[in-house]
């Protein structure tokens, strides 16, 4: 099931799909330490979700796999020679958005998984 997931999000444009336990990780009292600190400056948003984001299944009951989609900004072909530097090196210069592509794939991605058919207890 995970390489079916993998391949299709490949299919759909993202650089890398990845799987993991949707359960509160090992570093969330840290986090949350950290939170109580106000560290996190003026991200107050960090704040307002902190419970939701050590513990997805406050957002979404019951799940059991978080499935990690990227999309890198840095493109094969993309040309920035020279406008880089030693502090932003040449792979990090921005290049177009790929938002426009990628503000569907969430709707895109849920469609096509699904049709992937249900996961069974040992392929999650």
């Amino acid at each position: 099931m995970k390489e079916g997931i993998r391949q299709r999000a490949r299919e759909l444009g993202f650089d890398d799909c990845r799987f993991t336990d949707a359960a509160a990780p090992e570093s969330a009292p840290r986090f949350l330490e950290w939170i109580n600190s106000r560290q996190h400056g003026e991200m107050a948003y960090l704040e307002r979700n902190a419970q939701k984001r050590v513990d997805l299944r406050k957002v979404l009951p019951g799940a059991k796999t978080v499935i990690a989609l990227a999309a890198s900004y840095a493109r094969e072909g993309t040309s920035v020679e020279g406008r880089g530097s030693p502090s932003r090196p040449s792979s990090l210069v921005p290049r177009p958005s790929p938002h426009g592509t990628i503000a569907s794939a969430p709707r895109t991605s849920a469609c096509a998984f699904a049709r992937l058919g249900p996961a069974s207890a040992s392929s999650a």
